[in-house]
Formats: structure tokens, C-alpha cells, sequence
């Protein structure tokens, strides 16, 4: 799908600006640092992945041609350092 991208990129944007405009939403990003969560919709052949980090929510289209969930490792080790770093504080 062409349009998958924009999609993409303007679910991300949305979401950044909803949760990080407002101070008292602190506790539910806190919550949700180191979380991914799969949203399959029946207009994507594949299902959207939000990735939540700690400055941001990162939105992928899926997996990808080696079915994989991040492009790069790079990606992959920011994911594993949120959820490292929420487990740390998780359980002090």
C-alpha cells in the first residue's frame, strides 16, 4: 500500500504530540516505556508495531522482508535498552 507510510508517520506524530504535550500523562508514559505493542488493522496486509521509548513512540509498518520487527540493529538495541531500563526501575 503507497499510502502506508503516511499512515504511519501521521500515527506517530499524533501520538508524540497526545502523550508528550501534557506534564500529568507522565505516569502513563512511564507505564509504557520499553513496551511494543502489535495493532493489526484489516487495511494493512501487516500489522502496525509501536515501539515506546522514553522520549518518544516509535511507529513501524511491521516486519520486514527478513521478518524481522526493526529495520536495523541500532533499532533493535534502542528497544532492548527501554526495556532493560524499565525493568530497572520496575524492580529496584
Amino acid at each position: 500500500m503507497a499510502l502506508k507510510p503516511l499512515v504511519t508517520a501521521g500515527i506517530e506524530t499524533a501520538l508524540n504530540a497526545f502523550l508528550w504535550r501534557d506534564r500529568a500523562l507522565k505516569p502513563a508514559r512511564q507505564r509504557l516505556l520499553g513496551k511494543v505493542l502489535r495493532v493489526e488493522l484489516k487495511e494493512f496486509s501487516s500489522p502496525l508495531v509501536l515501539v515506546f521509548s522514553e522520549r518518544q513512540v516509535d511507529v513501524r509498518g511491521g516486519l520486514g522482508r527478513r521478518g524481522r520487527l526493526y529495520r536495523c540493529d541500532a533499532c533493535r538495541r534502542s528497544a532492548a535498552a527501554a526495556q532493560s531500563s524499565a525493568t530497572d526501575r520496575a524492580y529496584p
